[in-house]
């Protein structure tokens, strides 16, 4: 079933409002919204209807780009969170409007470009 609708991911780092989005765009509380990094650390779906087209919604942990070498937990985020947007239709990075961005995001954003995936920031 998952595989007949549209994926749109939403990525980016830590605590910028990935899952308040995801939630948003859901219409219901699906995901757990806290100040605390890195509460997200799986993936959250839902399937959602947009203009009357049924898309596959999917929230990812933050991604940091510059993950170290023994922080397993981030390197599986990354890794799954990869694995993914290669499937998607269209990326939602999100960033904090309040900040400038940081060097994680340039990053991030530089490799969604050279994957030649479709962004939306």
């Amino acid at each position: 079933m998952t595989g007949d609708y549209p994926l749109v991911v939403i990525v980016g780092r830590t605590n910028v409002g990935k899952s308040t989005l995801f939630n948003r765009l859901s219409g219901e509380r699906v995901a757990i919204v806290d100040s605390t990094p890195g509460v997200t650390r799986d993936f959250l779906e839902n399937f959602v209807t947009v203009r009357g087209k049924t898309i596959r919604l999917v929230d990812t942990g933050g991604l940091e780009i510059f993950v170290a070498p023994d922080n397993e937990i981030q390197r599986e985020i990354e890794t799954r969170s990869w694995t993914l947007l290669e499937q998607a239709h269209l990326v939602l990075f999100v960033v904090d409007g309040r900040s400038p961005l940081t060097q994680i995001e340039w990053e991030l954003g530089a490799k969604l470009r050279r994957a030649n995936l479709s962004t939306l920031l």
